[in-house]
Protein backbone atom coordinates (compact mmCIF):
# COMPACT_ATOMS: atom_id res chain seq x y z
CA UNK A 1 0.00 0.00 0.00
CA UNK A 2 2.91 2.34 -0.70
CA UNK A 3 0.96 4.66 -2.98
CA UNK A 4 -1.97 4.91 -0.61
CA UNK A 5 0.37 5.64 2.30
CA UNK A 6 1.99 8.36 0.23
CA UNK A 7 -1.39 9.92 -0.46
CA UNK A 8 -2.37 9.78 3.20
CA UNK A 9 0.96 11.04 4.55
CA UNK A 10 -0.24 14.66 4.38
CA UNK A 11 -3.12 14.01 6.77
CA UNK A 12 -1.74 11.32 9.08
CA UNK A 13 -0.21 13.72 11.60
CA UNK A 14 -3.28 15.97 11.69
CA UNK A 15 -5.53 12.92 11.89
CA UNK A 16 -3.68 11.59 14.93
CA UNK A 17 -4.21 14.98 16.62
CA UNK A 18 -7.93 14.85 15.74
CA UNK A 19 -8.20 11.25 16.99
CA UNK A 20 -6.44 12.30 20.18
CA UNK A 21 -9.15 14.90 20.69
CA UNK A 22 -11.72 12.09 20.53
CA UNK A 23 -9.60 10.18 23.03
CA UNK A 24 -9.56 13.21 25.33
CA UNK A 25 -13.37 13.30 25.06
CA UNK A 26 -13.49 9.70 26.31
CA UNK A 27 -11.01 10.58 29.04
CA UNK A 28 -13.40 13.35 30.07
CA UNK A 29 -16.12 10.69 30.35
CA UNK A 30 -13.84 8.74 32.66
CA UNK A 31 -13.26 11.85 34.73
CA UNK A 32 -16.99 12.61 34.78
CA UNK A 33 -17.90 9.15 36.06
CA UNK A 34 -15.10 9.10 38.63
CA UNK A 35 -15.95 12.59 39.92
CA UNK A 36 -19.67 11.79 40.00
CA UNK A 37 -19.02 8.59 41.98
CA UNK A 38 -16.88 10.49 44.48
CA UNK A 39 -19.48 13.29 44.73
CA UNK A 40 -22.36 10.87 45.40
CA UNK A 41 -20.35 8.98 47.99
CA UNK A 42 -19.23 12.17 49.73
CA UNK A 43 -22.72 13.69 49.60
CA UNK A 44 -24.10 10.66 51.42
CA UNK A 45 -21.97 11.70 54.40
CA UNK A 46 -23.68 15.14 54.46
CA UNK A 47 -20.49 17.26 54.64
CA UNK A 48 -20.51 21.08 54.43
CA UNK A 49 -21.51 22.31 50.98
CA UNK A 50 -18.09 23.92 50.44
CA UNK A 51 -16.51 20.46 50.54
CA UNK A 52 -18.58 19.46 47.50
CA UNK A 53 -18.10 22.66 45.48
CA UNK A 54 -14.88 21.58 43.76
CA UNK A 55 -16.40 18.24 42.76
CA UNK A 56 -19.55 19.96 41.47
CA UNK A 57 -17.48 22.31 39.31
CA UNK A 58 -15.39 19.33 38.10
CA UNK A 59 -18.55 17.45 37.05
CA UNK A 60 -19.66 20.47 35.02
CA UNK A 61 -16.20 20.86 33.50
CA UNK A 62 -15.92 17.22 32.48
CA UNK A 63 -19.48 17.17 31.12
CA UNK A 64 -19.04 20.26 28.95
CA UNK A 65 -15.52 19.33 27.86
CA UNK A 66 -16.61 15.85 26.81
CA UNK A 67 -19.11 17.26 24.31
CA UNK A 68 -16.70 19.90 22.99
CA UNK A 69 -13.78 17.52 22.41
CA UNK A 70 -16.01 14.78 20.96
CA UNK A 71 -17.69 16.93 18.32
CA UNK A 72 -14.63 19.03 17.51
CA UNK A 73 -12.54 15.87 17.14
CA UNK A 74 -15.17 14.20 14.96
CA UNK A 75 -15.41 17.30 12.80
CA UNK A 76 -11.65 17.33 12.25
CA UNK A 77 -11.45 13.57 11.62
CA UNK A 78 -14.22 13.48 9.04
CA UNK A 79 -12.97 16.61 7.31
CA UNK A 80 -9.49 15.15 6.90
CA UNK A 81 -10.76 11.75 5.78
CA UNK A 82 -13.17 13.22 3.22
CA UNK A 83 -10.28 15.29 1.90
CA UNK A 84 -8.29 12.06 1.59
CA UNK A 85 -11.19 10.42 -0.23
CA UNK A 86 -11.11 13.21 -2.82
CA UNK A 87 -7.37 12.66 -3.31
CA UNK A 88 -7.82 8.89 -3.65
CA UNK A 89 -10.56 9.20 -6.25
CA UNK A 90 -8.61 11.81 -8.21
CA UNK A 91 -5.55 9.55 -8.17
CA UNK A 92 -7.68 6.57 -9.30
CA UNK A 93 -9.21 8.55 -12.16
CA UNK A 94 -5.74 9.76 -13.15
CA UNK A 95 -4.54 6.16 -13.03
CA UNK A 96 -7.35 4.95 -15.27
CA UNK A 97 -6.74 7.82 -17.66
CA UNK A 98 -3.08 6.90 -18.10
CA UNK A 99 -3.98 3.38 -19.22
CA UNK A 100 -4.92 2.58 -22.79
CA UNK A 101 -8.62 1.71 -23.07
CA UNK A 102 -7.58 -1.64 -24.53
CA UNK A 103 -6.01 -2.52 -21.18
CA UNK A 104 -9.51 -2.64 -19.70
CA UNK A 105 -10.75 -4.97 -22.44
CA UNK A 106 -12.68 -7.80 -20.78
CA UNK A 107 -12.77 -6.09 -17.37
CA UNK A 108 -16.25 -6.18 -15.87
CA UNK A 109 -17.82 -2.79 -15.29
CA UNK A 110 -18.73 -3.96 -11.81
CA UNK A 111 -15.04 -4.35 -10.93
CA UNK A 112 -14.16 -0.79 -11.91
CA UNK A 113 -17.28 0.62 -10.30
CA UNK A 114 -16.58 -1.32 -7.11
CA UNK A 115 -13.04 0.00 -6.97
CA UNK A 116 -13.87 3.64 -7.63
CA UNK A 117 -16.97 3.89 -5.44
CA UNK A 118 -17.17 1.15 -2.81
CA UNK A 119 -13.44 0.68 -2.21
CA UNK A 120 -12.77 4.41 -1.82
CA UNK A 121 -15.50 4.56 0.81
CA UNK A 122 -14.53 1.32 2.56
CA UNK A 123 -10.85 2.20 2.89
CA UNK A 124 -11.74 5.33 4.89
CA UNK A 125 -12.94 3.02 7.68
CA UNK A 126 -9.28 2.24 8.34
CA UNK A 127 -8.98 5.69 9.87
CA UNK A 128 -12.52 6.34 11.12
CA UNK A 129 -13.48 2.89 12.46
CA UNK A 130 -10.14 1.28 13.32
CA UNK A 131 -7.28 3.71 14.02
CA UNK A 132 -9.28 6.51 15.67
CA UNK A 133 -11.44 4.33 18.00
CA UNK A 134 -8.43 2.22 19.03
CA UNK A 135 -6.32 5.30 19.81
CA UNK A 136 -9.23 6.95 21.63
CA UNK A 137 -9.87 3.81 23.70
CA UNK A 138 -6.18 3.65 24.59
CA UNK A 139 -6.15 7.28 25.77
CA UNK A 140 -9.30 6.93 27.87
CA UNK A 141 -8.12 3.57 29.25
CA UNK A 142 -4.75 4.95 30.31
CA UNK A 143 -6.44 7.92 32.02
CA UNK A 144 -8.89 5.65 33.89
CA UNK A 145 -6.27 3.12 34.89
CA UNK A 146 -4.04 5.99 35.98
CA UNK A 147 -6.73 7.26 38.36
CA UNK A 148 -7.24 3.76 39.81
CA UNK A 149 -3.49 3.29 40.18
CA UNK A 150 -3.24 6.65 41.99
CA UNK A 151 -5.95 5.61 44.44
CA UNK A 152 -4.97 1.94 44.80
CA UNK A 153 -1.82 0.75 42.91
CA UNK A 154 -2.57 -2.97 43.15
CA UNK A 155 -6.00 -2.53 41.56
CA UNK A 156 -4.55 -0.25 38.87
CA UNK A 157 -1.93 -2.83 37.86
CA UNK A 158 -4.43 -5.71 37.53
CA UNK A 159 -7.18 -3.71 35.77
CA UNK A 160 -4.58 -2.09 33.53
CA UNK A 161 -3.26 -5.50 32.49
CA UNK A 162 -6.81 -6.69 31.70
CA UNK A 163 -7.49 -3.54 29.68
CA UNK A 164 -4.28 -3.74 27.61
CA UNK A 165 -4.96 -7.41 26.92
CA UNK A 166 -8.53 -6.66 25.86
CA UNK A 167 -7.72 -3.85 23.43
CA UNK A 168 -5.04 -5.95 21.74
CA UNK A 169 -6.19 -9.57 21.90
CA UNK A 170 -9.95 -9.17 21.27
CA UNK A 171 -9.54 -7.04 18.08
CA UNK A 172 -6.80 -9.40 16.86
CA UNK A 173 -9.07 -12.43 17.36
CA UNK A 174 -11.95 -10.68 15.56
CA UNK A 175 -9.62 -9.85 12.66
CA UNK A 176 -8.17 -13.36 12.39
CA UNK A 177 -11.58 -15.06 12.47
CA UNK A 178 -12.96 -12.85 9.70
CA UNK A 179 -9.78 -12.73 7.63
CA UNK A 180 -10.93 -13.54 4.12
CA UNK A 181 -10.88 -12.06 0.64
CA UNK A 182 -14.22 -13.72 -0.11
CA UNK A 183 -16.50 -10.86 0.95
CA UNK A 184 -15.06 -8.29 -1.43
CA UNK A 185 -14.97 -10.85 -4.26
CA UNK A 186 -18.64 -11.77 -3.73
CA UNK A 187 -19.67 -8.10 -3.50
CA UNK A 188 -17.81 -7.36 -6.73
CA UNK A 189 -19.46 -10.31 -8.50
CA UNK A 190 -22.88 -9.29 -7.17
CA UNK A 191 -22.43 -5.75 -8.46
CA UNK A 192 -21.29 -6.95 -11.88
CA UNK A 193 -24.26 -9.36 -12.05
CA UNK A 194 -26.72 -6.62 -11.09
CA UNK A 195 -25.34 -4.31 -13.79
CA UNK A 196 -25.54 -6.98 -16.50
CA UNK A 197 -29.01 -8.01 -15.29
CA UNK A 198 -30.36 -4.48 -15.58
CA UNK A 199 -28.64 -3.99 -18.95
CA UNK A 200 -30.42 -7.06 -20.31
CA UNK A 201 -33.70 -6.55 -18.47
CA UNK A 202 -35.86 -5.85 -21.59
CA UNK A 203 -34.56 -9.01 -23.28
CA UNK A 204 -35.06 -11.03 -20.08
CA UNK A 205 -38.68 -9.93 -19.90
CA UNK A 206 -39.32 -10.56 -23.61
CA UNK A 207 -37.80 -14.04 -23.55
CA UNK A 208 -39.14 -14.92 -20.09
CA UNK A 209 -35.73 -15.24 -18.46
CA UNK A 210 -36.40 -13.06 -15.42
CA UNK A 211 -36.50 -16.09 -13.08
CA UNK A 212 -33.00 -17.12 -14.14
CA UNK A 213 -31.69 -13.59 -13.64
CA UNK A 214 -33.35 -13.41 -10.23
CA UNK A 215 -31.87 -16.79 -9.30
CA UNK A 216 -28.33 -15.62 -10.16
CA UNK A 217 -28.70 -12.50 -8.03
CA UNK A 218 -30.31 -14.46 -5.17
CA UNK A 219 -27.50 -17.04 -5.18
CA UNK A 220 -24.85 -14.35 -4.87
CA UNK A 221 -26.89 -12.52 -2.23
CA UNK A 222 -27.17 -15.73 -0.19
CA UNK A 223 -23.44 -16.29 -0.50
CA UNK A 224 -22.77 -12.72 0.64
CA UNK A 225 -25.14 -13.16 3.58
CA UNK A 226 -23.19 -16.26 4.63
CA UNK A 227 -19.90 -14.35 4.52
CA UNK A 228 -21.41 -11.49 6.54
CA UNK A 229 -22.78 -13.95 9.13
CA UNK A 230 -19.28 -15.33 9.63
CA UNK A 231 -17.94 -11.80 9.95
CA UNK A 232 -20.66 -10.93 12.47
CA UNK A 233 -19.88 -14.07 14.44
CA UNK A 234 -16.21 -13.11 14.73
CA UNK A 235 -17.21 -9.59 15.78
CA UNK A 236 -19.57 -11.11 18.34
CA UNK A 237 -16.79 -13.25 19.81
CA UNK A 238 -14.57 -10.22 20.13
CA UNK A 239 -17.37 -8.19 21.70
CA UNK A 240 -18.05 -11.03 24.14
CA UNK A 241 -14.42 -10.89 25.24
CA UNK A 242 -14.75 -7.14 25.82
CA UNK A 243 -17.90 -7.59 27.90
CA UNK A 244 -16.27 -10.40 29.84
CA UNK A 245 -13.23 -8.21 30.53
CA UNK A 246 -15.50 -5.38 31.68
CA UNK A 247 -17.35 -7.65 34.10
CA UNK A 248 -14.16 -9.19 35.44
CA UNK A 249 -12.63 -5.73 35.90
CA UNK A 250 -15.65 -4.50 37.83
CA UNK A 251 -15.55 -7.55 40.13
CA UNK A 252 -11.80 -7.22 40.62
CA UNK A 253 -12.23 -3.48 41.26
CA UNK A 254 -14.85 -4.20 43.93
CA UNK A 255 -12.62 -6.84 45.54
CA UNK A 256 -9.55 -4.61 45.68
CA UNK A 257 -11.63 -1.62 46.82
CA UNK A 258 -13.24 -3.63 49.65
CA UNK A 259 -9.89 -5.08 50.66
CA UNK A 260 -8.25 -1.66 50.57
CA UNK A 261 -11.02 -0.12 52.64
CA UNK A 262 -10.84 -2.99 55.15
CA UNK A 263 -7.09 -2.53 55.57
CA UNK A 264 -7.33 1.28 55.64
CA UNK A 265 -5.48 1.73 52.35
CA UNK A 266 -8.48 3.33 50.64
CA UNK A 267 -10.92 5.99 51.81
CA UNK A 268 -14.55 4.89 51.83
CA UNK A 269 -15.64 7.63 49.37
CA UNK A 270 -13.22 6.17 46.77
CA UNK A 271 -14.68 2.66 46.84
CA UNK A 272 -17.38 3.65 44.37
CA UNK A 273 -14.80 5.38 42.17
CA UNK A 274 -12.71 2.22 41.73
CA UNK A 275 -15.81 0.04 41.34
CA UNK A 276 -17.35 2.20 38.59
CA UNK A 277 -14.32 3.42 36.63
CA UNK A 278 -13.85 0.11 34.72
CA UNK A 279 -17.26 0.73 33.13
CA UNK A 280 -16.00 4.02 31.66
CA UNK A 281 -12.60 2.57 30.77
CA UNK A 282 -14.03 -0.28 28.69
CA UNK A 283 -16.90 1.79 27.28
CA UNK A 284 -14.43 3.57 25.01
CA UNK A 285 -13.39 0.22 23.50
CA UNK A 286 -16.95 -0.77 22.56
CA UNK A 287 -17.18 -1.43 18.83
CA UNK A 288 -13.52 -2.24 18.30
CA UNK A 289 -14.32 -5.90 17.60
CA UNK A 290 -16.86 -4.97 14.93
CA UNK A 291 -14.37 -2.61 13.30
CA UNK A 292 -11.53 -5.14 13.32
CA UNK A 293 -13.83 -7.86 11.99
CA UNK A 294 -14.11 -5.65 8.88
CA UNK A 295 -10.37 -4.95 8.77
CA UNK A 296 -9.72 -7.71 6.25
CA UNK A 297 -12.22 -6.18 3.81
CA UNK A 298 -10.75 -2.72 4.45
CA UNK A 299 -7.20 -3.89 3.70
CA UNK A 300 -8.41 -5.69 0.55
CA UNK A 301 -9.98 -2.44 -0.64
CA UNK A 302 -6.75 -0.59 0.15
CA UNK A 303 -4.71 -3.07 -1.92
CA UNK A 304 -7.07 -2.81 -4.89
CA UNK A 305 -6.95 0.98 -4.72
CA UNK A 306 -3.16 0.89 -4.54
CA UNK A 307 -3.08 -1.13 -7.76
CA UNK A 308 -5.31 1.41 -9.51
CA UNK A 309 -3.30 4.48 -8.48
CA UNK A 310 -0.62 5.46 -10.97
CA UNK A 311 2.64 7.11 -10.08
CA UNK A 312 2.41 10.80 -10.81
CA UNK A 313 3.88 11.65 -14.19
CA UNK A 314 4.15 15.17 -15.50
CA UNK A 315 1.71 15.67 -18.34
CA UNK A 316 3.27 16.75 -21.61
CA UNK A 317 1.02 19.17 -23.52
CA UNK A 318 -0.33 17.57 -26.69
CA UNK A 319 -0.29 19.80 -29.72
CA UNK A 320 -3.48 19.51 -31.78
CA UNK A 321 -3.02 18.31 -35.36
CA UNK A 322 -4.98 19.89 -38.18
CA UNK A 323 -3.70 17.78 -41.03
CA UNK A 324 -2.27 14.31 -41.62
CA UNK A 325 -1.05 13.14 -45.02
CA UNK A 326 -1.43 9.39 -44.48
CA UNK A 327 -2.62 6.82 -42.00
CA UNK A 328 -1.27 3.29 -42.50
CA UNK A 329 -2.41 -0.01 -41.03
CA UNK A 330 -0.18 -3.06 -41.51
CA UNK A 331 -0.98 -6.65 -40.55
CA UNK A 332 -3.70 -5.35 -38.27
CA UNK A 333 -6.07 -7.69 -36.42
CA UNK A 334 -7.92 -7.49 -33.08
CA UNK A 335 -6.32 -9.88 -30.61
CA UNK A 336 -9.55 -11.73 -29.83
CA UNK A 337 -10.13 -12.37 -33.56
CA UNK A 338 -6.69 -13.91 -34.13
CA UNK A 339 -7.12 -16.91 -36.41
CA UNK A 340 -10.75 -16.03 -37.19
CA UNK A 341 -10.22 -13.34 -39.84
CA UNK A 342 -7.36 -12.31 -42.08
CA UNK A 343 -5.19 -9.35 -40.97
CA UNK A 344 -5.82 -6.17 -42.91
CA UNK A 345 -3.37 -3.73 -44.48
CA UNK A 346 -4.17 -0.37 -46.04
CA UNK A 347 -2.98 3.21 -46.34
CA UNK A 348 -5.57 5.96 -46.09
CA UNK A 349 -5.11 9.49 -47.39
CA UNK A 350 -7.34 12.53 -47.64
CA UNK A 351 -7.72 11.92 -51.37
CA UNK A 352 -9.67 8.68 -51.10
CA UNK A 353 -11.88 7.35 -48.32
CA UNK A 354 -11.49 3.78 -47.09
CA UNK A 355 -14.80 1.89 -47.09
CA UNK A 356 -14.69 -1.36 -45.11
CA UNK A 357 -17.45 -3.88 -45.77
CA UNK A 358 -18.09 -7.46 -44.76
CA UNK A 359 -20.93 -9.80 -43.85
CA UNK A 360 -22.40 -9.45 -40.40
CA UNK A 361 -20.35 -11.09 -37.67
CA UNK A 362 -17.00 -10.99 -39.43
CA UNK A 363 -15.58 -8.38 -37.06
CA UNK A 364 -16.03 -4.91 -38.59
CA UNK A 365 -16.90 -3.22 -35.29
CA UNK A 366 -14.11 -5.12 -33.50
CA UNK A 367 -11.62 -3.61 -35.93
CA UNK A 368 -12.93 -0.11 -35.21
CA UNK A 369 -12.73 -0.73 -31.45
CA UNK A 370 -9.11 -1.86 -31.82
CA UNK A 371 -8.20 1.04 -34.11
CA UNK A 372 -9.35 3.57 -31.53
CA UNK A 373 -7.66 1.74 -28.62
CA UNK A 374 -10.71 0.18 -27.00
CA UNK A 375 -9.49 -3.39 -27.56
CA UNK A 376 -6.00 -4.96 -27.86
CA UNK A 377 -4.62 -5.69 -31.33
CA UNK A 378 -1.69 -7.08 -33.23
CA UNK A 379 -0.12 -5.18 -36.08
CA UNK A 380 1.21 -1.72 -36.70
CA UNK A 381 -0.33 1.73 -36.88
CA UNK A 382 1.55 4.67 -38.39
CA UNK A 383 0.72 8.29 -39.15
CA UNK A 384 2.87 10.04 -41.75
CA UNK A 385 5.37 7.21 -41.41
CA UNK A 386 5.64 7.45 -37.61
CA UNK A 387 4.65 4.26 -35.75
CA UNK A 388 2.12 4.85 -32.94
CA UNK A 389 1.03 2.81 -29.93
CA UNK A 390 -2.48 4.27 -30.13
CA UNK A 391 -4.58 6.88 -31.90
CA UNK A 392 -5.13 9.75 -29.45
CA UNK A 393 -8.36 11.82 -29.23
CA UNK A 394 -6.41 14.77 -30.68
CA UNK A 395 -5.67 12.65 -33.75
CA UNK A 396 -8.87 10.74 -34.43
CA UNK A 397 -12.63 11.07 -34.06
CA UNK A 398 -14.53 7.81 -33.83
CA UNK A 399 -18.25 7.25 -34.30
CA UNK A 400 -19.14 3.89 -32.72
CA UNK A 401 -22.27 1.86 -33.30
CA UNK A 402 -23.12 2.05 -29.61
CA UNK A 403 -22.45 5.77 -29.11
CA UNK A 404 -24.48 7.11 -26.21
CA UNK A 405 -26.97 9.97 -26.21
CA UNK A 406 -27.25 11.68 -22.85
CA UNK A 407 -30.48 12.53 -21.08
CA UNK A 408 -30.18 16.21 -21.91
CA UNK A 409 -31.01 18.71 -24.67
CA UNK A 410 -30.07 18.38 -28.32
CA UNK A 411 -27.67 21.31 -27.94
CA UNK A 412 -25.83 19.83 -24.95
CA UNK A 413 -25.52 16.43 -26.63
CA UNK A 414 -23.91 18.01 -29.70
CA UNK A 415 -21.68 20.36 -27.71
CA UNK A 416 -19.88 17.31 -26.34
CA UNK A 417 -17.96 17.46 -29.64
CA UNK A 418 -16.68 20.98 -28.87
CA UNK A 419 -17.63 23.24 -25.99
CA UNK A 420 -17.23 26.40 -28.09
CA UNK A 421 -19.95 25.39 -30.58
CA UNK A 422 -22.53 28.04 -31.39
CA UNK A 423 -26.10 27.42 -32.47
CA UNK A 424 -25.37 28.48 -36.05
CA UNK A 425 -22.67 25.84 -36.52
CA UNK A 426 -24.89 23.23 -34.89
CA UNK A 427 -27.80 24.02 -37.21
CA UNK A 428 -25.51 23.87 -40.26
CA UNK A 429 -24.44 20.37 -39.31
CA UNK A 430 -28.04 19.36 -38.65
CA UNK A 431 -28.73 20.46 -42.25
CA UNK A 432 -26.07 18.03 -43.41
CA UNK A 433 -27.69 15.08 -41.60
CA UNK A 434 -31.21 16.19 -42.62
CA UNK A 435 -32.43 17.03 -39.11
CA UNK A 436 -32.65 20.83 -39.32
CA UNK A 437 -36.32 20.86 -40.41
CA UNK A 438 -37.25 18.55 -37.52
CA UNK A 439 -35.45 20.74 -34.95
CA UNK A 440 -37.05 23.91 -36.36
CA UNK A 441 -40.47 22.30 -35.99
CA UNK A 442 -39.95 21.47 -32.31
CA UNK A 443 -41.35 24.04 -29.81
CA UNK A 444 -38.10 24.11 -27.84
CA UNK A 445 -35.74 23.77 -30.80
CA UNK A 446 -32.21 22.90 -29.72
CA UNK A 447 -33.37 22.92 -26.09
CA UNK A 448 -35.60 19.91 -26.75
CA UNK A 449 -34.89 17.14 -24.26
CA UNK A 450 -33.99 13.90 -26.04
CA UNK A 451 -35.12 11.70 -23.13
CA UNK A 452 -33.33 8.72 -21.57
CA UNK A 453 -31.12 7.05 -24.22
CA UNK A 454 -32.71 9.41 -26.78
CA UNK A 455 -36.10 7.69 -26.53
CA UNK A 456 -37.95 10.85 -27.57
CA UNK A 457 -36.59 10.33 -31.09
CA UNK A 458 -36.70 7.48 -33.57
CA UNK A 459 -33.76 5.17 -34.24
CA UNK A 460 -32.86 6.99 -37.47
CA UNK A 461 -33.10 10.41 -35.81
CA UNK A 462 -30.87 9.27 -32.97
CA UNK A 463 -28.35 7.89 -35.45
CA UNK A 464 -28.20 11.20 -37.33
CA UNK A 465 -27.82 13.15 -34.07
CA UNK A 466 -24.82 10.99 -33.19
CA UNK A 467 -23.38 11.44 -36.68
CA UNK A 468 -23.78 15.24 -36.43
CA UNK A 469 -21.92 15.20 -33.11
CA UNK A 470 -19.03 13.26 -34.66
CA UNK A 471 -18.80 15.59 -37.67
CA UNK A 472 -18.59 18.66 -35.43
CA UNK A 473 -15.20 17.50 -34.14
CA UNK A 474 -11.93 18.87 -35.56
CA UNK A 475 -9.38 16.08 -36.02
CA UNK A 476 -7.38 14.92 -39.05
CA UNK A 477 -8.73 11.33 -39.00
CA UNK A 478 -12.37 10.16 -38.82
CA UNK A 479 -13.45 6.54 -38.34
CA UNK A 480 -17.19 5.91 -38.65
CA UNK A 481 -18.70 2.55 -37.70
CA UNK A 482 -22.08 1.99 -39.42
CA UNK A 483 -22.89 5.73 -39.38
CA UNK A 484 -26.02 5.22 -41.48
CA UNK A 485 -27.62 2.44 -39.49
CA UNK A 486 -31.46 2.68 -39.30
CA UNK A 487 -31.53 4.91 -42.43
CA UNK A 488 -33.00 3.87 -45.75
CA UNK A 489 -30.53 3.39 -48.59
CA UNK A 490 -31.43 6.60 -50.47
CA UNK A 491 -31.09 8.83 -47.40
CA UNK A 492 -27.85 7.08 -46.40
CA UNK A 493 -26.33 7.75 -49.81
CA UNK A 494 -27.39 11.43 -49.79
CA UNK A 495 -25.87 12.05 -46.37
CA UNK A 496 -22.75 10.01 -47.21
CA UNK A 497 -21.98 12.28 -50.16
CA UNK A 498 -22.32 15.36 -47.93
CA UNK A 499 -20.06 13.77 -45.30
CA UNK A 500 -17.46 13.10 -48.00
CA UNK A 501 -17.61 16.76 -49.06
CA UNK A 502 -17.32 18.09 -45.50
CA UNK A 503 -14.36 15.83 -44.71
CA UNK A 504 -12.64 16.33 -48.06
CA UNK A 505 -9.37 17.40 -46.39
CA UNK A 506 -9.56 14.65 -43.73
CA UNK A 507 -8.67 11.00 -43.69
CA UNK A 508 -11.96 9.09 -43.64
CA UNK A 509 -12.58 5.41 -42.87
CA UNK A 510 -16.19 4.19 -43.05
CA UNK A 511 -17.46 0.78 -41.97
CA UNK A 512 -20.82 0.11 -43.59
CA UNK A 513 -22.94 -2.77 -44.80
CA UNK A 514 -24.85 -0.38 -47.11
CA UNK A 515 -23.60 0.31 -50.64
CA UNK A 516 -23.08 4.07 -50.27
CA UNK A 517 -22.14 4.66 -53.92
CA UNK A 518 -19.27 7.00 -53.03
CA UNK A 519 -15.72 7.14 -54.36
CA UNK A 520 -13.11 5.44 -52.26
CA UNK A 521 -10.97 2.36 -51.76
CA UNK A 522 -13.20 -0.58 -50.88
CA UNK A 523 -11.83 -3.13 -48.44
CA UNK A 524 -13.74 -6.41 -48.07
CA UNK A 525 -13.05 -8.45 -44.94
CA UNK A 526 -12.88 -12.21 -45.14
CA UNK A 527 -12.51 -15.04 -42.67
Amino acid sequence: MKKLRRLSSAINGRFLVAASLSGIALAMSVGLLGTSAWLISMASMQPPVLVLEVAIVAVRFFGLSRGFFRYYGRLQEHGLVLNLQTKIRSALYAGFERHLPAEFFGVQRGALLYRTVTDTETVLDLWIRAISPWLSALISGVSGVGIIYFLLPSAGIVIGAIFITSVTVAPWIAYQLSRSEEKSEVQESLLATLISTFDSLPESIIFNRTDEARARVSALQSKLSGVERRSSMSAGIGDFLFQLSTGVSVIIGLYFAADGFAHHRLAGVNVAVIALLPLAIFDGATGLSIAFAELSAILSSANRIDQGISDLIEDIPIQPLNHVDSFSVSGFIPSHLMGKIQPITFTATSERAIIISAPSGVGKSSIVHSLCGLAPFSGELSVDGEVLQELTPELVTVGLQGDHLFQSSIRENLRIAREDLGDREIMQMLEVVELADLVHSLPDGLDTHIGPFGHNFSGGERQRLKLARVLLRHTPIFILDEPFEYLDALQARRIAKRVLTILTSKILIIVSHIDLEIDGEHLHLSK
